[in-house]
């Protein structure tokens, strides 16, 4: 008999029971597996941690020995690194703003066996409140983190000072900027000797070091090299302690003293200083600046090719000296003493040296500045247009839309309005591609744009370098410095006068074995990204510096040979602090060149050279040189080399100024004006004239026109105003007075009321001011003289606060003439 065999149930609850069975098992043979790699691994970590436990401490950023940096400025980060390791070991130490994550400062650090090294991390400050620490080693493994907190200030100020002091008995350093009726605002920071910076891009943001009475001992030769770069680089120097000033005659700083110290002595008065400090005679009621328990004085003679500005008999108590770029000032007496800081005097002393202190070209980046900015996207030669101009085609092309479509509707005509609109459409369309094709069509695949600045001394030479790379398909550029002294920086965000929040491109900057490397640069295609690098480098042949001859005609420039490495067909100008005069290149010889034809002979892309130059970034007065430079570049390499490069140069080198006595002519170029009322700095912004609207009857604006310090003591003779104001209307006059000097520097009220010295005579736009010997109008505590612009609206019935007229100053140049005091011989600074 034939018997069929039973099927099985799959799903009999046997089955079903074994399944899961098997399954149980499984899983926990798995669980099992994993916990003993979990326990293998833990003890191998905790086995490695108790041989390898190297680690890190980072200190905060500082400018000086303040944790408040300026925001992109150059900042010391300090660390310890600790080696536990019986070998030696290379780590690499990054620090990672927050919120950032593309943005990364790194360097390797090499330590020994059971060791430790301090080092210091020079690296630029991002707008954040943290950073995080990381150690690597040199599989990348992580070895330790830490977090890093951080204080900014916003942007750069005009005037940042930096103290250097180890006298706790001096007193009001900080007190500074509270001070009222100062010309600029102040931010300071202060340092110890031990603690100054040991590199000159530490002084960050400064524009002015100030040395008190530091302990000079403490500080090395290369703290001392550090300030002498940072001077000879445009800052300024600042000696305010008699005793200080005469230690620092037995230091390195002993050429940088504009004086040659004799002896440091107490005095109880100082008549000469009121004398200077009020413009008009002191009244009996004006407290009289004395100091009972004694001053300290230092008893000196200047320097060669110094200038005093304030004196008392034989003996000096300001005094200022040309050091390379820069700029080095002493005070023979002590400003931080106590009934000195509260008297009237003292505001006029500090605005005094404001006024004649330098702003180094370089403390700021390159990159920051928005003409400098133009002109490099100029050079790269493809313009992605801004915000501005798409919201304005949006705008315009939406409002053609919406009038198209109203006059369909008013006309009963739709089709037509449709039909309109998308040829409007297709236009715009078709336009913004061909402008897009033509700006890439005829640009190489891949190019480099590289403009350098460099400011040259006698035997060294600092610069930035900006390059644009520009490419056509996705490229990854290796960027490295070829010195140890090269410098790269993250980029800033735009200038704006508003701080605001951006987001920098993914960069990551390092330091190892004496190169400065940007690693992983990506250039997207289509797209521009732009890097700078500050530089130091020794001067191959020594430069003698230019000498401008000063008398009763317009400056004349000695014949002055063409320095090596200057190309012939190089475009040669005198920047003198307000504008350029052009210097003619023949046969090698820089000569001036007077002619007809204007200051600049510009082209698209020296217009924004100009509109740079003119922002005060320059040591004034130098010799500047625009041409296109030849040969590799020396302060830093791109690879790979398939880019196709263009290299832009401005040279500059500072000029020395001879005047003698008697007749001396001061050319608008040399006499820039300062707006000193809060209307008038409305009207002349970022020195570039407005366009403003007068309403109703008359305004008073007040400037100041700045002598050089080389017009220092001119008794001034002779002054010509062109003033030529631009109005559609022509019902606009305008008129011109001098202010005499009064006890007060600078008034931020409008002085209508205040007596003004009137024009002699008046032709057109030129007005004329004769016979101002016996006027008070030269205040020699500034070295500048003020001027009150009235503009009222011209109208026979009384004048209505809803008349309203559109007005802008084209041109307001100012001219002096006067004499100079005699003298045993020329003076030269």
């Amino acid at each position: 008999m034939h018997t069929t065999p039973l099927k099985r149930n799959p799903y009999s609850p046997s089955n079903i029971r074994s399944r899961l069975g098997r399954c149980v098992r499984h899983v926990t043979a798995a669980i099992l597996l994993s916990f003993v790699v979990v326990v293998h691994l833990l003890t191998a970590h905790t086995a490695s941690g108790a041989t390898d436990s190297s680690d890190i401490q980072v200190g905060f950023l500082h400018w000086g020995t303040s944790p408040r940096v300026i925001e992109h400025s150059w900042v010391q980060v300090p660390s310890t690194v600790r080696n536990r390791t019986e070998d030696v070991r290379t780590f690499y130490l990054t620090l990672r703003p927050e919120g950032t994550p593309g943005m990364v400062f790194g360097k390797a650090i090499a330590v020994g066996p059971a060791a430790q090294v301090d080092n210091q991390l020079l690296m630029t400050a991002s707008r954040t409140r943290e950073y995080e620490a990381m150690l690597r080693d040199e599989d990348s493994l992580l070895l330790a983190r830490q977090e890093v907190r951080s204080e900014f200030q916003g942007t750069y100020q005009k005037h940042c000072l930096f103290f250097i002091n180890d006298n706790l008995d001096i007193m009001g350093l900080s007190d500074v900027k509270k001070m009222e009726g100062l010309i600029d605002n102040l931010a300071i920071t202060r340092s110890t000797a031990q603690k100054a910076p040991s590199h000159w891009q530490e002084f960050g943001g400064s524009s002015i070091v100030v040395i008190v009475d530091p302990t000079y001992a403490d500080m090395s030769a290369l703290q001392f090299k550090a300030i002498k770069d940072f001077v000879s680089g445009g800052g300024t120097l600042l000696f305010l302690s008699p005793v200080g000033a005469e230690r620092a005659s037995a230091t390195l700083l002993q050429d940088m003293l504009p004086v040659l110290p004799l002896h440091v002595r107490q005095v109880d008065r100082l008549p000469a200083l009121e004398r200077w400090a009020y413009a008009i005679p002191p009244q009996e009621a004006d407290p009289r600046l004395t100091w009972n328990d004694g001053m300290s004085f230092l008893e000196s003679v200047p320097a060669e090719n110094s200038i005093v500005t304030i004196s008392e008999g034989p003996y000096p108590l300001a005094v200022w000296k040309r050091f390379g770029l820069g700029r080095t000032g002493v005070l023979t007496f002590d400003p931080f003493k106590a009934g000195f800081r509260d008297h009237p005097v003292a505001g006029t002393v500090w605005n005094h040296l404001l006024a004649y202190a330098t702003h180094p070209p370089l403390t700021e980046n390159a990159l920051h500045t928005a003409p400098l900015k133009d002109a490099v996207k100029r050079l790269a030669g493809f313009r992605v247009p801004d915000a501005a101009v798409i919201r304005t085609l949006l705008l315009g092309y939406g409002l053609a839309l919406v009038i198209v479509f109203i006059l369909g509707a008013l006309t009963h005509k739709h089709v037509v309005a449709w039909v309109a609109n998308g040829l409007i459409a297709f236009g715009l369309t078709v336009g913004i591609f061909t402008a897009a094709y033509r700006q890439v069509a005829d640009r190489p695949e891949k190019n480099i744009n590289t403009l350098d600045l460099k400011f040259s001394d006698a035997t060294t030479t600092v610069g930035e370098k900006v390059a644009t790379f520009f490419s056509k398909v996705d490229a990854r550029p290796l960027v490295r410095g070829t010195d140890g002294s090269v410098l790269f920086r993250a980029p800033p965000p735009s200038p704006s006068p508003i701080p605001t929040q951006y987001a920098p491109p993914i960069m990551e900057i390092w330091r190892e074995q004496g190169r400065s490397v940007i690693p992983r640069l990506s250039v997207h295609a289509l797209k521009q990204i732009s890097v700078s690098a500050s530089y130091r480098s020794e001067t191959a042949t020594p430069l003698s510096f230019p000498v401008i001859e000063k008398s009763a005609n317009r400056p004349r420039l000695q014949d002055y040979a063409l320095p090596d490495g200057i190309p012939a067909t190089a475009k040669a100008y005198l920047c003198l602090g307000n504008g350029f005069v052009r210097v003619a290149i023949e046969n090698g010889i820089c000569r001036t060149d007077y002619s007809p034809r204007g200051a600049l002979e510009l082209d698209t892309l020296t217009t924004d050279y100009e509109h740079f130059l003119r922002h005060n970034l320059l040591p004034v007065p130098c010799l500047v040189f625009m041409y296109r430079q030849r040969g590799p570049s020396t302060q830093f390499t791109v690879s790979p080399g398939d880019y196709n490069e263009l290299q832009h140069c401005i040279q500059a080198i500072p000029v020395n100024t001879v005047t003698a006595s008697g007749k001396i002519l001061l050319i608008p170029e040399e006499l820039p004006l300062r707006p000193t009322t809060k209307n008038a700095r409305a009207l002349y912004w970022l020195n570039r004239w407005r366009e403003i609207s007068l309403h109703g009857g008359s305004t008073v604006y007040e400037f100041a026109a700045e002598l050089p310090p080389y017009a220092q003591g001119l008794e001034l003779e002779r002054i010509t105003a062109e003033l030529e104001i631009y109005n559609p209307t022509g019902k606009i006059t305008s008129n011109l007075a001098l202010l005499p000097v009064t006890d007060s520097i600078l008034a931020e009220q409008s002085n209508m009321d205040r007596p003004a010295v009137p024009f002699t005579s008046r032709q057109g736009s030129v007005f004329e001011f004769n016979d101002l010997g016996s006027q008070p109008v030269l205040d020699k505590r500034m070295n500048w003289v003020r001027l009150r612009l009235t503009v009222s609206a011209e109208t026979k019935e009384e004048p209505s606060a809803f008349d309203v007229q559109t007005w802008r100053i084209n041109r307001f140049r100012i001219t002096a003439e006067g004499s100079l005091p005699e003298s045993d011989h020329p003076m030269r600074f």
